[in-house]
């Protein structure tokens, strides 16, 4: 995100800060020629499912970061895939990423979250590890570098270069779950017809409004959202693992709200459109 300056990125600026008591710091491989470019992309991608886990949690629990050594077991169902929470340059008994002790039990509204790395690569080894950010390997764990994810979503390094349909899918996945997390915080009441503006501070990226064709035309975002949903409550929708939440739509004006069957005919993506539902995940569907 644009309010991190390359000094945030770089520098642990939390570091430091007293280990908790009990931690063991362990030796840990994965330098330099151990590992590959390929290792360091998958270990982001694993930070990026572990930051929609971790909203989805925040989003249950009045925004409060995980307890300190209990953040994995906490987050574990808001993923189909336990195994993001490995670390691919580290033994198999072992996990490889900590939560930042820094953070671990505290209301996100008390923290910069553009300035706090919330997960990292780590020393520590063990399950639920909970440790300072002085702890990331050193040279860093994927020929010099580590994966961090900080509160805000952001993850240095991290490069989406899958197909267009792919990026979408994310898209509309980020809209469905910051809607989700905005209705927790509204007595279950999801989002009304400013959507967009409602939902900024629980959508990680501005971009994410808008589908990927039209990344380079800002007056034009092409995601709408079904109307039947439009300010209702979450609880009352019958079956929401089929019930339609966004989509790209023939309306792409900012805000947009339409009726589910307003999709791009042929679809956007090689014939397909990309679409989210209530429950959070997100769908290829053809015209």
């Amino acid at each position: 995100m644009s309010g991190h300056t390359e000094s945030m990125r770089k520098s642990p600026l939390l570091a430091g800060l007293a280990v908790a008591a009990g931690i063991t710091i362990l030796a840990c491989g994965g330098t330099g020629d151990q590992v590959t470019t390929a290792d360091f992309q998958a270990a982001l991608r694993r930070l990026r499912s572990i930051s929609t886990a971790a909203d989805l949690y925040m989003g249950d629990y009045d925004d409060v970061v995980p307890a300190a050594n209990l953040w994995m077991d906490g987050m574990e169902p808001y993923t189909t895939d336990p195994n993001i929470f490995v670390s691919p340059a580290v033994d198999p008994a072992d996990y490889g990423f900590a939560l930042n002790s820094a953070a671990a039990g505290r209301s996100r509204s008390s923290l910069d979250e553009q300035a706090t790395q919330l997960i990292f690569d780590s020393n520590v080894l063990a399950r639920n590890a909970t440790a300072p950010v002085s702890t990331q390997p050193n040279p860093g764990r994927y020929n010099g570098s580590n994966g961090i994810l900080y509160l805000d979503g952001f993850i240095p390094g991290y490069n989406d270069t899958s197909p267009l349909i792919d990026q979408s899918l994310t898209r509309v996945r980020a809209l469905a779950t910051g809607s989700i997390i905005y209705s927790a915080d509204y007595d279950d009441v999801l989002p009304r017809g400013n959507w967009v503006d409602a939902t900024t501070r629980y959508v990680k990226r501005t971009e994410y409004y808008r589908t990927p064709i039209f990344d380079y035309q800002p007056n034009q975002y092409g995601y709408a959202y079904n109307v039947v949903v439009v300010g209702g409550s979450i609880t009352v929708i019958e079956n929401p693992a089929a019930t339609l939440m966004y989509f790209d739509s023939n309306k792409n004006e900012r805000n947009a709200v339409d009726v589910a069957t307003n999709r791009p005919t042929p679809g956007r993506y090689n014939g397909e459109n990309a679409v989210s539902y209530i429950d959070g995940h997100a769908g290829r569907l053809s015209p």
